[in-house]
């Protein structure tokens, strides 16, 4: 069964967007817990290179403007933001 890559199309939108921004990194941190180990590799996977360790919480660093937006099998639906407090 092909993957659906959810990942890889969060992470994509999350540096189109740190781009339209004018951020040059994007910085997550991993903090192992019992339920996630699942994801601990996952940063590693999505390009991200480990920056620092610090009680066990692990630090890691995309570079914005080298990133390859990754091929995925999803379409993003895009809505425009409303501001609830505009007048209509």
């Amino acid at each position: 069964m092909p993957k659906r890559k959810v990942e890889e199309a969060i992470c994509n939108r999350i540096v189109e967007d740190a781009r339209r921004g004018g951020a040059r990194k994007v910085v997550g941190t991993f903090i192992p817990t019992e339920r996630n180990g699942i994801a601990r590799d996952l940063f590693a996977r999505l390009g991200f290179e480990a920056s620092a360790e610090n009680g066990g919480a692990a630090k890691w660093v995309l570079d914005v403007e080298g990133f390859t937006p990754f091929d995925v099998p999803l379409a993003e639906r895009r809505q425009p933001v409303v501001d609830p407090s505009a007048p209509a």
